[in-house]
């Protein structure tokens, strides 16, 4: 778990936010300890969720489907990448700033 991925996370986690994790290839991301990713990988629930992540493919429909039910996207790091591949529900192509 990188310190990139557990500090948003709980960013969002502690506002009461529901969260979705994605990765290229899928599985368990590679592990630098922290402060924050120490209480990351104490908790089981986001354990369940990056020990499971969703394939870039399914990446795409997850967040399409997010947008689509007026949910927020949040991606960071590398991450926003993935917007060039997806559409939003007005039928154009999301943009990464």
């Amino acid at each position: 778990m990188t310190k990139r991925l557990a500090a948003p996370s709980y960013a969002f986690k502690d506002t009461g936010a529901e969260i979705a994790l994605a990765s290229q290839k899928g599985g368990q991301p590679p592990n630098v300890q922290t402060g924050q990713t120490r209480r990351f990988k104490a908790d089981r629930a986001a354990n369940r969720l990056v020990t499971n992540t969703a394939k870039q493919a399914n990446a795409h429909a997850l967040i399409e489907s997010s947008l689509g039910a007026n949910k927020p996207v949040a991606l960071s790091c590398h991450a926003p990448g993935v917007l060039r591949h997806v559409t939003a529900p007005d039928r154009h192509r999301c943009r990464p700033y």
